[in-house]
């Protein structure tokens, strides 16, 4: 299945989940930086070996006979999985068609994606025959995707979620009068003890991210729940949660609520700027933050405008409610 789509472009400042660069070849510019095309270097801190980048889908846009890279692209290095390329700018984008990629580049690795999973093109409601295939196989997470492209997607947003806690970990270490203005949003008050709260609660957070497979997500069930010791907080019939997890569970395992599937991975404004709503990636961050071997926080108040609220008020619960830390983590709203 074809689907359309627009990401935004990478260029010279684009930087990988790993932490590494994007080294763009392209003539033609933007702000001053050259565009990224396919087949340009990806550097990779992690495997210190770098290699090809590749997208997940197809372009409209060329520049000198090749594709401009995207967002979601891909480095081909020596790690196992492969680190994703994020746009560092948010005034250029390209029209895209996933599910329609070309084959793999000459003397590109044999690894090379042929299928895309678009997060953004998702429908909006299911048609008849998904919503009764989803009703008819249990193992099926969402009505609006395959489980191949649920996977793809989940997968992506924990990387966009990691690179938030890696810019938040640097913040927290620099420690500027910025850097505490945006501590004081969602915390009140940037004393060292809230500062040392959220340096070890989010290296904690980030390691258990690192460590998730797609084995860890799946559809929600009052069976799932209570095989890894909890009881369901929604009645039966209820809408489950975006998504939940069960405190005791040591295999950290996040069940999968049907809305989940219609949220955006993350919501930007026009100019670029994070959205105060809920995302896969608030979301994810969220879910994550509950395990006690991260942060152990809990759901006293619910949504990011209540959590901003929160603050406002100088509430004393803040550190320890899940979306204060899932909204400070994933920079809402950034500058």
């Amino acid at each position: 299945m074809m689907r359309n789509d627009k990401r935004h472009m990478l260029d010279g400042a684009s930087r990988t989940s790993t932490g590494g660069w994007l080294i763009a070849t392209s003539d033609s510019t933007n702000m001053g930086k050259r565009l990224g095309l396919e087949g340009d270097h990806g550097t990779c801190p992690a495997c210190k070996v770098g290699g090809p980048v590749y997208n997940d889908c197809d372009p409209r846009w060329t520049d000198m006979g090749k594709s401009v890279l995207v967002e979601g692209a891909r480095v081909y290095c020596q790690c196992k999985e492969k680190p994703r390329v994020f746009a560092s700018q948010y005034t250029m984008s390209s029209e895209v068609v996933s599910g329609n990629v070309k084959g793999a580049a000459a003397g590109a690795d044999s690894k090379m994606p042929y299928t895309h999973n678009n997060l953004a093109s998702r429908t909006t409601t299911p048609d008849a025959a998904s919503l009764a295939a989803y009703e008819a196989d249990p193992t099926m997470i969402c009505p609006n995707m395959t489980n191949a492209e649920f996977y793809a997607a989940v997968m992506r947003v924990r990387d966009i979620a990691v690179a938030h806690m890696e810019a938040r970990l640097m913040e927290l270490a620099r420690w500027s009068e910025s850097d505490k203005d945006k501590v004081r949003i969602w915390f009140t008050n940037a004393t060292p003890d809230i500062r040392k709260r959220l340096r070890e609660g989010i290296t904690r957070i980030r390691k258990i991210s690192l460590s998730l497979t797609e084995k860890n997500f799946e559809r929600f069930s009052e069976e799932a729940v209570r095989r890894v010791g909890c009881v369901p907080a929604a009645g039966k019939g209820d809408e489950p949660a975006w998504a939940s997890v069960c405190k005791s569970d040591k295999t950290f395992a996040i069940f999968i609520g049907t809305t989940f599937c219609y949220l955006h991975e993350e919501k930007r404004n026009y100019q670029g700027i994070i959205e105060n709503v809920s995302s896969m990636t608030t979301v994810f961050i969220h879910e994550v933050s509950h395990f006690p071997a991260a942060m152990d926080t809990v759901d006293r108040y619910s949504g990011i405008k209540a959590a901003r609220l929160l603050a406002k008020l100088r509430n004393r619960f803040v550190i320890e409610n899940a979306d204060n830390i899932a909204a400070y983590v994933a920079d809402v709203p950034n500058w």
